[in-house]
């Protein structure tokens, strides 16, 4: 048997070496959430803090919006697009800066996402806003249905001004057909003027916000001035009570009209509910025979 002669230095490496390998591995920690988001004011400062991330947000929620991709089990619907494609759309630069911030976002909490195969080989990443994200963005009661549940009502518990913006923003979605990113200063500023002059200004912003062409017709016709093409809190301060007044026009116009329909509705049912009857021949009238037609030639 040969004896190896080790020192006493590298008998102390061996030990070492022998202790690490039989030593048990730690579990991965779980990467720590950076940002803690549960406020609109939290949203805001991460947007300030992470500009990138926050313009990829942007853009992953405008395409969400535009999509219907569905993952069985998971109520409502997910953007799914490969890495590339996503490059595409969003304008990030690498797949590895992609990925970074899309990390950041799912640390925040504002987006779910998976990842799934399509036709065998094509790898494909489903994103989606959370809950947390349109709470915090003030998403619209499409949004809340795009993602599968219901939006939650808060007009109740919100501040006036806030109750009245949540008003605004919806029915200028459903009038433009967009959403409405931002609402200006002066723009806030003129709502929240509606919202001292006008006990109802919640049923008045709702009714010709979303009748905004016919009431630019109306203010026109009346003033000869043109009011903006979409609808603007600051157009409708300054015709204020034009707007009143072509709101209470409208409802007493639909009301005619829904009487007017009631009673056609009433009359068909009398009509339809009335026996047809027959009309039995006059007792006193002759009946007229062959003989009587052709008379001596019969």
């Amino acid at each position: 048997m040969i004896k190896l002669q080790i020192t006493a230095d590298e008998k102390a490496k061996l030990k070492a070496f022998v202790y690490r390998e039989d030593k048990p591995k730690s579990e991965k920690q779980p990467k720590p959430i950076t940002y803690t988001i549960k406020t609109k004011a939290d949203f805001a400062a991460f947007c300030k803090q992470d500009s990138s991330a926050a313009k990829l947000f942007g853009n992953v929620f405008t395409w969400w919006r535009r999509s219907k991709m569905p993952v069985s089990g998971d109520p409502g619907y997910y953007a799914a697009y490969t890495h590339l494609e996503w490059l595409t759309k969003t304008g990030v630069k690498a797949v590895s800066t992609l990925k970074h911030q899309l990390d950041r976002l799912e640390e925040a909490g504002l987006i779910e996402r998976s990842r799934h195969r399509q036709g065998g080989s094509r790898v494909v990443s489903f994103i989606r806003p959370t809950p947390l994200a349109l709470e915090v963005t003030t998403g619209s009661a499409s949004d809340w249905q795009h993602l599968g549940l219901s939006a939650p009502n808060k007009t109740k518990d919100a501040k006036p001004f806030e109750a009245l913006h949540a008003i605004y923003k919806v029915a200028y979605e459903a009038q433009v057909g967009a959403p409405l990113a931002v609402m200006p200063k002066n723009e806030a500023a003129a709502l929240r003027q509606i919202m001292k002059a006008v006990p109802n200004a919640g049923e008045l912003i709702d009714f010709v916000v979303r009748e905004w062409g016919e009431l630019a017709f109306y203010v026109m016709t009346k003033t000869k001035v043109s009011p903006t093409k979409t609808p603007s809190a600051m157009s409708l301060n300054k015709n204020i009570q034009l707007a009143t007044e072509f709101m209470q026009f409208k409802k007493a116009e639909l009301a005619k009209l829904a009487e007017k329909l009631a009673a056609n509705e009433a009359a068909k049912k009398s009509i339809t509910a009335q026996p047809e009857t027959l009309v039995p021949p006059s007792p006193t009238a002759k009946e007229v025979t062959l003989e009587d037609i052709l008379g001596d030639d019969f």
